[in-house]
């Protein structure tokens, strides 16, 4: 802070403390500005190493503010899917990171749950339709997935048709049981966006494996396993004992 201070006025007085008043004004918007960008230097070096949700927190209505925007935006990006706009595998590792950080400090809150998604013969949509319609169908399925869960929820795509849902707060087993059969039933219903009556017609669906925190893992790569394999254990489970399938030709 600078203070000027005057024993008696002048005739000249006021030029003297126009100019002390500008240098004072000029210091001030100098070391505003210096701490903007200093701000944003350390939010660059932050996302450079992988810190994707750095906060910029920077608000001006000049040039430095739309970098700052800019910036956000990229952030964005940089978390969100291309193809369905959900949170991509590096976001939702982000947040279950963060969850499972704030749950060592409160270990009396709520559990929370990891569901892992797989898409039931995707691969034949690509083979026999082509990667177009794969895509639409895989928008389509983020689109469910995104009306399903809560606000507090984060549904993601984690890769290809692999889907991953962390549910923010689970009371027990039994309503973890209830949310993971109302994905299941929500994946079952026909496909509608690629326009296709045969696609239309049939019933693809998904297989949804779940992990609790902390009785299935207390870190995020144990969280995902558990489910990753609960979700193979009920892919076999469903799979039909015929070979037949819709999409398949009769020589498959």
């Amino acid at each position: 802070m600078i203070h000027a201070a005057f024993d008696r006025l002048k005739d000249d007085a006021g030029l003297e403390w126009i100019t002390v008043v500008a240098i004072a004004i000029g210091l001030r918007i100098l070391s505003w500005v210096a701490g903007d960008l200093k701000h944003l230097s350390e939010a660059t070096l932050r996302i450079g190493d992988g810190q994707l949700d750095w906060q910029v927190g920077i608000q001006r209505p000049d040039e430095i503010g739309q970098l700052a925007k800019s910036f956000e935006t990229m952030q964005q990006r940089l978390q969100t899917d291309e193809l369905t706009v959900l949170a991509n595998r590096d976001a939702f590792m982000l947040r279950l990171c963060h969850k499972i950080s704030r749950a060592a400090d409160k270990p009396d809150d709520e559990r929370f749950a990891v569901l892992f998604i797989d898409l039931n013969h995707f691969k034949h949509i690509n083979d026999h339709y082509g990667h177009g319609v794969g895509d639409r169908v895989l928008i389509e399925v983020a689109q469910r997935l995104r009306a399903t869960v809560r606000s507090q929820d984060l549904a993601a795509r984690l890769s290809g048709d692999e889907f991953v849902i962390l549910l923010d707060r689970v009371a027990n087993e039994e309503g973890l049981e209830r949310v993971r059969r109302q994905i299941q039933a929500v994946l079952k219903e026909p496909l509608l966006a690629p326009g296709k009556d045969a696609l239309a017609s049939t019933d693809f669906g998904g297989s949804v494996g779940e992990a609790l925190f902390p009785d299935d893992g207390t870190d995020a790569e144990s969280l995902l396993k558990k489910a990753d394999r609960r979700m193979y254990s009920q892919k076999f489970t469903d799979r039909p004992e015929s070979p037949a399938h819709p999409l398949r030709r009769s020589s498959d």
